[in-house]
C-alpha cells in the first residue's frame, strides 16, 4: 500500500533520432510480406542488380537475375517464376520484345499469364502504352522506389497465389543545380539500410 514519488530532470530527447526511428518502423511495416515469391529480375546494370537483389531477398523472396532479354527467356524455359521484373533497355533483346514473346506463348503456355513489371528510366511520353501493348502489367520508373515496387508486386500477385515458391519516353538528365544524392530519399529506397547505402 506504499506510495512513492520522485522528481527527475532529463535532458531533451533527440527529436531527429526519434523521428527517424518512427519512420524506419513505418517503412519496415510497409515491407512486410506474407508470401515468398520466386522472381526473375531481367536487368543488365550491375549496380541496379545488386540493389534489387538485396531488396528482394530482404522481403523474403527468391530472386534470379538474367543479364538480358534473351537470357531471361532461356531461364523461363527451364524454371518457373511467380513474377518478372523486366528492364526495357538490355543488350541482345530488350524487355518489350521479351515480353511480347512471353505473351505470344513462345516460352510455353504456363508463362503466358505471368505478371511482368517493367522497369525503366523513361518517365514521360508513351512508354506506358508501349509496355501495355507488349503485355506488361505495370511500370516502375528508375531509380526504383522499392516501397512503391513492393506495393506493385503485391498488387500483381492474386491473393493466395504463389505458383512456384512455397509453401515515360524521355530520359532523366542531370542539371548542374540538381542535388547529386538526396540521402533521405535514397536511404528510403534502400529500405532504411544505412550500411548497404554506404
Amino acid at each position: 500500500g506504499s506510495v512513492f514519488s520522485f522528481i527527475a530532470v532529463f535532458k531533451p530527447g533527440d527529436a531527429k533520432k526519434i523521428q527517424a526511428e518512427k519512420q524506419k518502423k513505418k517503412m519496415d511495416e510497409s515491407l512486410e510480406t506474407d508470401r515468398r515469391l520466386k522472381i526473375l529480375l531481367a536487368e543488365d546494370n550491375p549496380v541496379n542488380v545488386k540493389v534489387a537483389m538485396k531488396f528482394l531477398k530482404q522481403l523474403g523472396h527468391d530472386p534470379v537475375n538474367a543479364g538480358d532479354g534473351k537470357q531471361a527467356l532461356d531461364i523461363l524455359t527451364r524454371e518457373r517464376f511467380d513474377l518478372i521484373l523486366m528492364d526495357l533497355e538490355m543488350p541482345k533483346m530488350d524487355g518489350l520484345e521479351a515480353s511480347r514473346r512471353i505473351r505470344a506463348g513462345k516460352i510455353g503456355k504456363a508463362n503466358r499469364k505471368i505478371p511482368i513489371i517493367a522497369m525503366t528510366a523513361h518517365t514521360v511520353g508513351d512508354i506506358r502504352e508501349k509496355c501495355e501493348a507488349a503485355g506488361m502489367n505495370d511500370v516502375v520508373t528508375k531509380p526504383a522506389d522499392f516501397y512503391e515496387l513492393n506495393s506493385i508486386i503485391k498488387g500483381n500477385i492474386p491473393e493466395g497465389r504463389t505458383t512456384v515458391s512455397e509453401s515515360a519516353d524521355k530520359k532523366r538528365t542531370y542539371t548542374p543545380d540538381e542535388t547529386i544524392l538526396d540521402r533521405k530519399s535514397t536511404l528510403r529506397r534502400f529500405g532504411g539500410d544505412e550500411v548497404f547505402l554506404r
